[in-house]
């Protein structure tokens, strides 16, 4: 375990780090884009950096190195003639306060629940750790001796782990600080939102992060036991995952769908800055905005690939939809729409045309940017598209959307009293047992005639995902009960960020608007703040009823040292070995505590977690039996035993408690030496072979 003073020496050097390069780049946007200057500055900070650290190792560089650029900028904006920036710097105070509170608030609910242990914790950090001990690209696969990450989006992990490369910081560490850092980013995007498009309520869109669903709401009426509430509530859809933020932050699985979180929001914050400011900044303003989207978009297939198959649509048509609601001093005609798209296609006005940039060089830029990544992808992909035949139970739908779209329904309630005869919809919808899709089929008309701002542009991208779901799902290897559950998994986490930042904005407005805004602003303002405080807050209580001998600690390895003493001893003597070290451990199935010693080591075994490793690599050339054979063989045959390790160049034999419980142990031959015993722990070598 992890010292005090390491653990909060860590926490400083990571801020100091995230810091910095934040502030390197931050001049630039504080010029240009003063509104969103601190989160986007933030955001893209974090991205490049992982860009430049991934760069320098794919050509052989230390990943360090990743800091240089920042520094360089650094000290070019500390000259004499331009160290005015500073002055911004107290101006935009409360966003740096936004970010450290929402950080350490969170990394302290991470302290009172820090184990790596359980659901794809082990995964997670396997990852992070395989990248820190051996920063190769692509890097090696902690579970598939011989094989590598390429087989997966790993960007996010990669990411992380450079952070904690270039500040010293344990992967076990790292872990823990990966939410907190992900949550204060996406925190500062969201506040982002409301100060772009909100007059005075600027911190409503935080609320997207910490609200539950209408589910969670309805099994604590019910009483269901307060450790199931945030569990129960993310599974309330027959056979599907339909998380929301608040329970993928507390949770703890630092996962790509929750890395990307902060992605997200900050593709959010820039669309709706394009879409709401696009004719009234300078071209140097809309070119940095533009470099940003690419940034953003490119990076997305590398944090969490299902997130580009909606967000790439959605930059594409911004450009339309800035097109189509554009205003300058007055409504455009039909006529001025028409020629302002005929002198974009023309290129008479290049550089100032959405169409050109969102549909056709944004996307060029973003795989420019990532294109070395992407041609060494060597995922398994979908098979296809296929129908759903058992949609949402409208019940169920609306037990996790039920709080955005009474809000929807509220904002477009003159548009709905003008039509009201597109509510017919719902008739044939229910009948033919699609009503889930028709209440989002009716939002969609509305929002679509209403075409007015950026929350309804969200709003449309976000239910247009949902309504994807309603009717069609991508085809994995999950099975057939659970046929569509990560379509819904993967898609209904945007469309929440999406439709909640939307409606939440619409909410604001509509307060705003209202005549009781006028006369009691200040109580509602205050109201607000503290609902919002209290939303922060109250993951932090039931995290702090954790009650574990070893917390708090921001450690996620310590539980180790509690309750696996011999293995936490035997991973430390193994963590001296070179990064390249093959080993052999005890294989049990998936979501266990088997593959533990790969996954605290960073050291590559012959198979890890099998189940996961088949939905990447598939089974084309037989290697999922014979690697649990082989590995079966190791144990329990010891005369066949060097001879299978030499194949997958494994040297070190793991046997522990959970190897003598699933293989019927026999100690091995000669030709190997022990090099460690304690307790059940016993670690031997293969010594080389004389006969080659």
């Amino acid at each position: 375990m992890e010292a005090y003073g390491v653990q909060i020496i860590a926490v400083i050097s990571w801020l100091f780090l995230l810091t910095l390069i934040q502030l390197a780049i931050y001049p630039f946007f504080k010029q240009l884009l003063p509104k969103i200057a601190v989160p986007v500055s933030g955001t893209i900070s974090f991205l490049l950096f992982g860009l430049f650290s991934w760069y320098a190792a794919f050509f052989g560089f230390p990943v360090q190195i990743a800091i240089l650029p920042f520094l360089f900028i650094l000290l070019w904006n500390m000259q004499p003639k331009k160290r005015n920036w500073y002055i911004g710097l107290y101006s935009d105070r409360t966003w740096y306060l936004l970010f450290y509170g929402a950080f350490l608030l969170f990394l302290l609910i991470r302290a009172f629940s820090p184990d790596i242990n359980n659901a794809e914790k082990f995964m997670d950090h396997a990852f992070i750790t395989s990248i820190i001990t051996n920063p190769t690209i692509p890097p090696h696969d902690p579970w598939f001796a011989g094989g590598n990450l390429s087989v997966y989006y790993y960007v996010g992990y990669w990411i992380l782990a450079a952070l904690g490369i270039t500040t010293g910081t344990s992967s076990s560490i790292v872990f823990i600080l990966a939410l907190p850092t992900i949550f204060a980013y996406a925190a500062l995007n969201c506040y982002g939102l409301g100060r772009l498009l909100l007059k005075d309520l600027h911190i409503l869109p935080l609320i997207t992060l910490i609200i539950v669903n209408p589910a969670f709401i309805m099994l604590w009426i019910q009483g269901t036991h307060p450790s199931m509430l945030f569990w129960d509530s993310t599974r309330i859809i027959s056979n599907t995952i339909n998380e929301y933020p608040l329970f993928s932050f507390t949770f703890g699985d630092v996962h790509p769908h929750v890395i990307g979180i902060c992605n997200q929001t900050l593709l959010i914050l820039l669309l709706c800055t394009a879409i709401t400011c696009w004719w009234k900044i300078s071209q140097k303003s809309r070119i940095l905005l533009l470099i940003c989207t690419a940034i953003s978009l490119g990076s997305m297939p590398g944090i969490n690939s299902w997130d580009v198959l909606l967000y790439a649509p959605a930059v594409m048509l911004t450009g339309c939809w800035i097109v189509l609601t554009q205003k300058k001093s007055s409504e455009l005609s039909v006529t001025g729409v028409k020629t302002r798209i005929f002198t974009t296609f023309t290129g008479k006005r290049l550089l100032s045309g959405p169409l050109v940039w969102y549909i056709c060089i944004i996307p060029a830029i973003a795989i420019f940017l990532y294109l070395p990544y992407y041609l060494m992808m060597e995922t398994s992909g979908l098979d296809g598209i296929g129908l759903v035949s058992n949609p949402s139970d409208p019940i169920e739908f609306l037990l996790v959307f039920g709080f955005f779209f009474a809000i929807l329904f509220l904002s477009l309630l003159s548009e709905i009293t003008k039509r009201p005869y597109f509510l017919l919809i719902l008739i044939p919808s229910a009948y033919y047992g699609y009503l889930s899709a028709g209440l989002v089929i009716v939002l969609l008309i509305f929002l679509v005639i209403r075409h007015r701002s950026s929350p309804d542009f969200l709003a449309i991208i976000g239910l247009f995902a949902v309504l994807f779901c309603e009717f069609f799902y991508l085809k994995d290897h999950m099975g057939e009960n659970w046929y569509r559950l990560n379509t819904v998994f993967k898609f209904y986490l945007p469309a929440w960020l999406l439709i909640g930042s939307a409606s939440l904005v619409m909410a604001g407005e509509m307060i705003e608007r209202s005549s009781l805004w006028n006369i009691h602003r200040s109580s509602i303002t205050r109201l607000i703040f503290i609902i919002v405080l209290i939303l922060f807050i109250a993951p932090l209580l039931p995290a702090c009823e954790n009650q574990a001998p070893h917390i708090p600690t921001l450690d996620g390895a310590a539980f180790l040292d509690s309750w696996h003493p011999d293995d936490a001893a035997g991973i430390a003597f193994l963590k001296t070995f070179p990064a390249d070290t093959v080993i052999v451990e005890a294989e049990d199935g998936d979501y266990s505590y088997f593959g533990r010693i790969s996954t605290f080591t960073g050291l590559s075994t012959i198979i890890g977690w099998p189940f996961h490793e088949i939905m990447w690599r598939k089974d084309d050339n037989g290697w999922y039996a014979k690697r649990l054979a082989d590995v079966l063989s190791i144990y329990e045959e010891p005369d066949t035993a060097a001879s299978i390790m030499r194949d997958y160049h494994a040297t070190i034999l793991y046997i522990g408690k959970e190897e003598q419980d699933r293989y019927n142990v026999l100690h091995p031959t000669d030709e190997f030496d022990c090099v460690y015993t304690k307790g059940d722990v016993q670690i031997y070598q293969l010594l080389p072979d004389n006969t080659s």
